[in-house]
């Protein structure tokens, strides 16, 4: 092939399988095009013109700063409306949970956290809240009307159950 109209020159691609990590694929490629580029003849060079490392780096730093900027407004959000420290409090530590019971099942099921996995949790952030928030709401609702004590655990067994399945 021609290469800026500068002369002949062959040119090669590596495809990353599927389920591969990609960063881990351009370290593997990286290293392999050192040890060529010793043993080629005189004057034969290996030249690479597209690197997606920038392109791997963007990608989880945008990942990683949603999550992070989501978990952080969320918090806020919490502390301002929901007026209750230990209600709030609730909620945002199901966050954590939430995400390692994903990674747990992600490698249960032989699952990579990949970009695409990272992006989909950063999405679910709001879910997982929404979710937290209806549930909590409703035993605080049962327990502030809670006529015996000492019943406790029944309580929030049946205002949990109430919201569960919706």
């Amino acid at each position: 092939m021609s290469r800026d109209g500068k002369g002949e020159v062959v040119a090669g691609m590596t495809i990353m399988l599927k389920g591969e990590n990609s960063k881990d694929v351009v370290n593997r490629v990286k290293e392999a095009v050192d040890k060529i580029q010793g043993t080629l003849p005189a004057g034969v060079r290996i030249n690479v013109f597209y690197d997606r490392t920038s392109l791997i780096e963007a990608c989880i730093k945008t990942v990683v700063d949603a999550l992070l900027e989501g978990g952080v407004f969320v918090i806020l959000v919490l502390f301002l409306f929901i007026a209750e420290l230990r209600t709030a409090l609730i909620v945002v530590f199901s966050l954590p949970f939430t995400f390692l019971a994903t990674f747990i099942v992600m490698s249960w099921a032989g699952m990579s956290s990949n970009l695409m996995s990272l992006g989909g949790l950063a999405f679910s952030v709001g879910m997982v809240v929404d979710g937290s928030i209806v549930v909590v709401e409703n035993i605080r609702r049962h327990l502030a009307h809670r006529r015996t004590p000492g019943e406790k655990r029944r309580i929030v067994a049946e205002a949990l159950v109430e919201v569960a399945r919706p």
